[in-house]
């Protein structure tokens, strides 16, 4: 293997065997459990005084927001990833507050609120001594029921109630006996666009609720439990539930017997079963650095890791994709619309109900090297399941099968066909060619072949399709125009991430066993991928065009190198206004990877990094630091983690509520985006090899497991820039592995 074709600084290819042996038998004393999460708990000392002062939780599906206030009670939200509103708004459930008599705290009294990553637990209390009493709150990982476990050394009375806001919509069931059930019904609504024919209303009828009920205790009134007498330790139940139905009794019927089923449920072994299912989870993968430059942000980063695989992991397995603006942890925020403050309600998400893949997408990316695959399947089946309805309306349309997801789009896949049309999204198609992206990556690492078979082929179908039968052939290569350049550039020809995207998806495909493919399809997408046009080249000077009145946040870009060329965003752009702050050109390194660590040509990969027109925004959407790892530039990725690590919202407490930007608190593809440049600092998988590091600072230490493709684990240890463990399981072979440099 040429080494100068890897990397532009020198590599050390380590054999496996030698690196075990420099595993020293005095590291285990210094070094924490690996999988343990325990080190980033989030510990509070002193109340809050609303939901901004909260701390997430969640299982799943069901997600809580849990804060004090300064009268010693506890509260929460309920969310789910399925409580859609009328008008496809993602809504909560309600609030709810937990009093004891005497109060947990008091007023300026001591007290704790601790979330407890090891086990997905919350647990508040009050001052030790002989009054001291605890409330445990955790989502079981297992069961849509949300358990509340108080305990005190002296017995006390605990009450419950159930708080809601939304009055013309929000129901509490009246005249109940020892529970109180609580719920919204959509007795309307109002999706848009219009559905395709045929397809079923998916709000309309939907309802979403939960029944609170604890044993020994008794309604005081139709939205509030009590315990009937003091005691010196409480249970309570939440069961929750999200379905539809054709009649609003038909739904309550079916919370009263979901309900039921809680009550048979073993806590003891319920909660054995919820804290093994947590240690599984951190068992996966982990990534913890240290440094002795506190400059550095080490535990901050780390941190902020883990604290957003906790979020993610809270609100992934449900019937639907995480939400990138604020997700199910939305608070009341104070929000500043039209120059006027007002308060948000935790039911409002800036940019409404619908799904953004250039930012959902970045959720997703890191949940593969963590080994988190389970919380894919939301994402790939929303997809599907909206494709097969689109292809109709496609099929009407231009007299073929064929879909082309658009940007933005509700769950239920409505989309504007009007493709004539210049905005920031009429002409935007990348996301497709994205989410083939991950199906393929996903495939790579677990080998699922029930994923190609049931849904990338027949999603590639269709998707590569509409490429293949909407635009026209000039000269026999396939002319993408009009077409927008992600949200930058409204009108190009060829633009890089449509090009890039085709590039990697087709390759990938065409890669995939021919019993798989089949004939025809090998010989079509083998066809199409020849009729691509290459990559666009440039050695021009951006920073001459510059415009800074364009766009306050661009920044005049440096040209390091000007004898190198780089990438333009298209081959042709006809419209040159710039709409948003993209690096379209950059899609051909992340997401897209053909330029990066182990590939030729990396000097035009880095010299578009160097030259791209909107530099170190490291936030949101964005994914410079990726791109920055990929290509093997340690330097500025670290300088979007320092970021992004320490950029939470300054109206919230809790370290990974990120601030809203142009999208909501807490910001989530800010923390996705985060995740997927640490990893890739550490491991970039490429063409059969590994190669570790190839974007590590050299004064950083770390602890990492993380996945690879072909179903394997890589676990290493670095510590003062020596390589102490490095396990590939299963082995993969010397010359694939290659350990580089840290700069």
């Amino acid at each position: 293997m040429d080494i100068n074709l890897i990397s532009p600084r020198l590599t050390q290819m380590i054999s496996l065997a030698a690196v075990l042996l420099f595993t020293g038998s005095g590291m285990a004393a210094e070094v924490l459990d690996p999988s343990s999460p325990a080190r980033y708990d989030v510990v509070w000392d002193t109340p809050g005084t609303g939901s901004c002062d909260s701390m997430p939780l969640g299982n799943g599906e069901i997600g809580l927001n849990v804060w004090t206030e300064e009268n010693g009670d506890v509260c929460f939200y309920i969310a789910t990833t399925g409580a859609w509103g009328p008008t496809g708004e993602l809504m909560k459930l309600a609030r709810i507050r937990l009093r004891c008599q005497p109060a947990l705290f008091e007023k300026g009294k001591t007290m704790r609120q601790a979330l407890l990553l090891e086990d997905g637990s919350i647990k508040v209390s009050g001052p030790d001594g002989p009054d001291k009493r605890e409330i445990s709150i955790w989502v079981d990982a297992n069961h849509p029921v949300i358990w509340i476990e108080a305990d005190g050394a002296k017995p006390f009375t605990l009450t419950a109630s159930v708080e809601i806001w939304r009055n013309l919509e929000q129901r509490v069931l009246r005249n109940q006996q020892k529970q109180v059930g609580f719920f919204q019904w959509n007795n309307n609504s109002k999706p848009w666009p219009s559905l395709v024919k045929g397809q079923p209303d998916p709000l309309r009828g939907r309802g979403f609720g939960g029944m609170l009920k604890g044993k020994g205790f008794v309604n005081s009134s139709n939205s509030i439990l009590q315990s009937a007498e003091p005691a010196k330790s409480h249970l309570l139940s939440i069961t929750v539930l999200t379905r539809q139905t054709k009649t609003m009794d038909e739904y309550i019927e079916a919370l009263k017997s979901e309900s039921v089923k809680s009550d048979d449920v073993n806590v003891a072994e319920a909660r054995s079963a919820h804290a093994k299912w947590w240690r599984e989870f951190w068992n996966r993968s982990w990534i913890h650095i240290t440094s002795d430059n506190d400059s550095q942000n080490a535990f901050q980063i780390s941190r902020a890791y883990a604290l957003q695989r906790f979020m993610d992991a809270c609100q992934g397995r449900g019937a639907y994709p995480i939400k990138f603006n604020g997700g199910i942890f939305t608070m009341d925020v104070p929000h500043m619309d039209s120059q006027t403050e007002m308060l948000a309600t935790a039911d409002y998400h800036m940019w409404g109900g619908q799904y953004w893949f250039q930012n959902s997408r970045h959720l997703y990316w890191p949940m593969i090297p963590a080994g988190d695959f389970e919380m894919m399947a939301p994402l790939f089946d929303m997809y599907f399941n909206a494709a097969q309805w689109r292809k109709q309306e496609y099929k009407e349309k231009f007299g073929y099968e064929a879909v082309a997801f658009a940007e933005t789009q509700p769950f239920w896949g409505a989309q504007s066909l009007n493709m004539s049309a210049q905005s920031h999204t009429a002409r935007y198609w990348t996301g497709g060619l994205e989410l083939l992206a991950l199906m393929l990556e996903y495939h790579d690492y677990t080998g699922d072949e029930a994923l190609v078979t049931d849904r990338l082929l027949p999603l590639s179908d269709l998707y590569l399709s509409f490429y293949d039968k909407f635009f026209k052939r000039e000269d026999g290569k396939l002319v993408i125009a009009p077409a927008n350049a992600l949200e930058t550039y409204w009108d190009v020809v060829n633009p890089v991430p449509e090009l890039a995207g085709l590039m990697w998806v087709l390759d990938g495909l065409l890669r995939l066993p021919e019993e798989k493919l089949g004939k025809e399809r090998k010989e079509n997408w083998t066809r199409l991928r020849a009729e691509l046009a290459p990559l666009p080249i440039s050695d021009k000077d951006w920073s001459k065009d510059f415009r800074p009145q364009v766009h306050p946040l661009a920044a005049r870009p440096k040209m390091p190198n000007p004898n190198t060329k780089s990438l333009a965003a298209a081959e042709v752009i006809r419209d040159d206004k710039i709409r948003n702050s993209e690096n379209p050109e950059l899609y051909a390194v992340f997401p897209f990877r053909i330029y990066g660590v182990g590939k030729p040509d990396l000097d035009i990969g880095v010299e578009t990094f160097h030259r791209r027109l909107f530099r170190q925004k490291w936030s949101c959407w964005r994914q410079e630091e990726t791109q920055a790892a990929l290509l093997g530039l340690p330097a500025a990725a670290r300088e979007g983690l320092n970021f992004r690590a320490k950029n939470k919202d300054p109206r919230c407490r809790f370290p990974a509520f990120w601030a809203a930007y142009p999208d909501w608190v807490p910001d989530l593809d800010h923390g996705g985006s985060f995740m997927t440049a640490l990893q890739k600092m550490l491991l970039h998988a490429d063409n059969g090899k590994l190669f570790i590091f190839p974007a590590w600072p050299k004064d950083w230490d770390v602890e990492f497991k993380l996945h690879a493709p072909g179903k394997r684990t890589v676990q290493g240890v670095l510590r003062d820039n020596r390589v102490e463990k490095m396990k590939v399981e299963p082995d993969l072979g010397q010359d694939s592995v290659i350990v580089m440099d840290r700069q």
